[in-house]
This record gives C-alpha cells, structure tokens and sequence, in this order.
C-alpha cells in the first residue's frame, strides 16, 4: 500500500497542501507586504526542494513532495490555498489553518505512526523558514525584527498543533 492510499483523497489533498499551508499561516500572522511576501514563499519553494533531495528516510515527506511533481496535484494545492485566503482575513487564515493541521496530523498519526513524527518536525522547519525570510517591520530594510511576535506566536500555536499529533 503506497502512503497515499492510507488516506482518502481528500485528505490526502490536503496533507499534500500542509507544506504551503504552514507557510501562509505564518506569512498571514504579520504580513509583510509583496517583497516579503515573495521572500516567504522562495522559503517555502526552497524547502520542498531540500527535502525533494533528502525526504529523510520518511515515506510521507517523499509522497507530500513527490505530489509537486504532478501539475494535476499542484494545482489542487493551489485551490486549496486560494479556498483557505479568499475573503479571509488573517486571524481567520491562521485559525483555520491551525485547526487543519491539528486534524490532519491526528490522522497521519493514526494511519502512518512511523512516519507522523518527522513529518510534523518537517512542517514546523518550513514555518519556522518562511517566518525568517523576511525582516519584520523597519523602513526600507533597515531595523526590524527577523520573526515578529505574532510570527513567533502562530509557529507556537503550529507546533501545538502538530505536538497533537503525536500524542
């Protein structure tokens, strides 16, 4: 049985979109405007290629990754997100998103228990990356702080989340 059949397929779709779903969180906690926006997502980018190079040993962050691969599956990532933003303001983003991960990492924890635990570490360094991409606050590059408090608060919340999980 591959990892994706352990889960019906719209779950899967959405264990598929955790990676990018972490980030926007994070990115929706303090925005930043278009260039940190950009930054953010460059980290998000970055760490599926990281991990495209070495899943760790962990079935789950090569199947997530390996779905990058599809344009179909990319492009059901890409409606999700746009589902999870329209409309929305960012306290409703990350709640939301909050919630989904908790939900979603009880069930990777139930269907794939080996795997569950280095996934959620994986998910919290792509937050934690996307937090740190872009100063926070400042003019023109100068002052600021590298992960804001609401930043900071919503990794703890996701960490939270996927400590769940494990439970």
């Amino acid at each position: 049985m591959t990892v994706k059949e352990h889960f019906e397929s719209r779950d899967w779709e959405r264990i598929t979109a955790l990676p990018m779903l972490v980030g926007v969180a994070v990115t929706a906690a303090d925005p930043s405007g278009l260039w940190g926006a950009i930054k953010e997502s460059a980290a998000m980018a970055s760490e599926l290629r990281r991990a495209k190079a070495n899943p760790e040993d962990n079935d789950l962050i090569a199947a997530v990754v390996a779905a990058y691969d599809s344009a179909d599956e990319r492009q059901v990532v890409t409606e999700i997100l746009r589902a999870e933003v329209r409309n929305r303001r960012p306290p409703e983003i990350v709640e939301d998103i909050v919630a989904e991960v908790e939900r979603l990492m009880l069930l990777a924890t139930v269907k794939l228990p080996e795997e569950a635990p280095g996934f959620g570490r994986w998910l919290i360094e792509i937050a934690r990356q996307v937090a740190e991409a872009a100063t926070e606050g400042g003019f023109l590059g100068f002052g600021g702080e590298q992960v804001s408090a609401e930043e900071r608060a919503t990794l703890d919340r996701l960490a939270l989340a996927i400590r769940v999980g494990r439970a």
